[in-house]
């Protein structure tokens, strides 16, 4: 009867507690049911925080972010001091994997690759006949940032390769007619000589693409951002392709 007693005297002091605090206008909380209402609200928000997470990476293809990232700094570039922001370094190599680079323009750049234009006979265009693929190098100085972009290479269609063309400067559209590119010169008069002939031939008309002079398309397979960190532990970014698609993860400087 005793523990009966006693329960009965909790409960009414309990109850006189709670009578008090509503006279002087305080609102009771049960901190049981409180706890129990913090717990449902954030595990409501988890939810939802898993949930949009869920969404996003069923909607964001990690190689359209790499090409909206590469657009982004591109835009970025070009508000600095850059003053070709689309100039990379185009490294190839031959049927016995010895490497040759040089700096080139790219064209156009979309999901389908990165193009540019030069003449099938050069030292690129035999190299990348023998074997079809390259990388590509651009670096922003200003920025302290740098994109590199491997995988195969293919010819671009003669339409499109057009287009392209006519967006060259007339000058460098002379030039690509004069220039026979990689082959030996005797002399530097011989170039001049050549350009003044197509200055001539082409004078009140379209100049027309060479038949030599074809685009190629780098489809990349690995797409790394580079960024300077601080004391050298820089930032490195990478997609890269796979047979289940494109991942993208963190890289050790």
């Amino acid at each position: 009867m005793a523990g009966a007693d006693d329960t009965g005297s909790k409960q009414r002091l309990e109850l006189s507690r709670r009578r008090a605090m509503f006279r002087r206008g305080v609102r009771y909380v049960d901190l049981d049911q409180l706890q129990a209402r913090v717990f449902l609200t954030t595990f409501r928000v988890h939810l939802r925080v898993v949930s949009m997470r869920a969404v996003r990476v069923a909607i964001v293809d990690p190689y359209e972010e790499a090409l909206n990232r590469f657009e982004q700094l591109i835009q970025t570039a070009k508000k600095t001091e850059v003053r070709a922001p689309l100039t990379m370094t185009l490294a190839t190599a031959d049927h016995r994997c010895r490497p040759s680079v040089r700096t080139v323009v790219v064209k156009h750049f979309d999901r389908r690759g990165f193009v540019f234009l030069t003449h099938c006979g050069s030292r690129k265009g035999v190299q990348l006949a023998e074997n079809p693929f390259a990388a590509l190098c651009f670096y922003f100085q200003p920025l302290l940032e740098q994109v590199t972009i491997e995988g195969p290479v293919g010819v671009v269609e003669s339409e499109e390769t057009d287009g392209y063309w006519a967006g060259r400067a007339r000058d460098a559209q002379f030039a690509a007619w004069a220039s026979r590119q990689s082959e030996p010169l005797d002399h530097r008069t011989t170039l001049t000589k050549r350009l003044s002939e197509f200055q001539k031939q082409f004078a009140d008309q379209r100049v027309p693409r060479p038949s030599e002079w074809i685009g190629y398309r780098i489809v990349p397979e690995r797409i790394e951002f580079w960024r300077a960190g601080w004391r050298h532990l820089h930032e490195r970014v990478c997609y890269t392709k796979t047979p289940a698609g494109w991942r993208v993860e963190l890289l050790c400087p």
